[in-house]
């Protein structure tokens, strides 16, 4: 199976929870079926962040930063990734972690994550 440019429409996330923009993402499991890896191609613009600060239970995470210099926040610290920065995260670590665009250029990432059983996300109090 082969994905073109024009087969993933970039959709606008927003968070259920409170309604804030987050950045768009084309998801690249769910158009092609894939079943046990979540996969996306995802935009920051400036200004936006891919997700709340969180942990996750059972899911790993990777991000590979393919433009853009977007910010790592992990637990209290911040760093700044360059592109082919490669971000991981495992549940085992138990840091919370969240990726800002705090530049003045949008962003762009490919996510890709896989579970281990049933997962459940962990935002601080």
């Amino acid at each position: 199976m082969i994905l073109r440019h024009g087969d993933l429409p970039l959709i606008q996330v927003h968070r259920v929870a409170t309604g804030e923009t987050l950045g768009t993402m084309a998801d690249i499991s769910e158009k092609a079926g894939l079943q046990h890896l979540r996969f996306h191609y995802e935009v920051l613009s400036p200004g936006r962040r891919s997700s709340p600060l969180h942990r996750h239970t059972k899911r790993e995470e990777v991000v590979y930063v393919l433009e853009g210099t977007p910010t790592l926040c992990q637990g209290n610290e911040k760093m700044v990734l360059q592109p082919t920065d490669v971000a991981i995260f495992r549940p085992s670590e138990n840091m919370m972690h969240s990726i800002v665009n705090e530049s003045e250029m949008d962003v762009r990432m490919l996510v890709a994550s896989a579970t281990d059983g049933e997962d459940e996300v962990i935002y601080p109090e």
